[in-house]
């Protein structure tokens, strides 16, 4: 089965009832089914930091993480020096 890559937007879609995109991303979700999952800890990150504007969110982030990394379908890819350089060459070739 082919694994679907999961990115900050996903999570934050995911997790945040008043974001724009939720429902579409719940969509998303229900069209993935089981499918396995791969994410990055920078993703992790990036998402964590997207949460941190209130408590509500902040709590959301960190109970949806540890709902990720116990997840035996979703593989989530650690950091390494390779993979931040990687990252900061795609921040620095983006203008988004």
């Amino acid at each position: 089965m082919t694994a679907v890559f999961a990115d900050t937007f996903y999570w934050y879609g995911l997790s945040n009832p008043r974001d724009q995109w939720h429902h579409v991303v719940l969509r998303a979700r229900t069209d993935v089914g089981r499918r396995p999952i791969v994410t990055t800890d920078e993703v992790l990150v990036e998402y964590a930091s997207s949460m941190a504007s209130d408590l509500f969110l902040r709590v959301a982030a960190r109970s949806l993480i540890d709902a990720i990394m116990a997840d035996p379908n979703v593989t989530v890819l650690p950091q390494s020096r390779d993979s931040f350089v990687e990252g900061l060459d795609l921040f620095s070739s983006r203008p988004d």
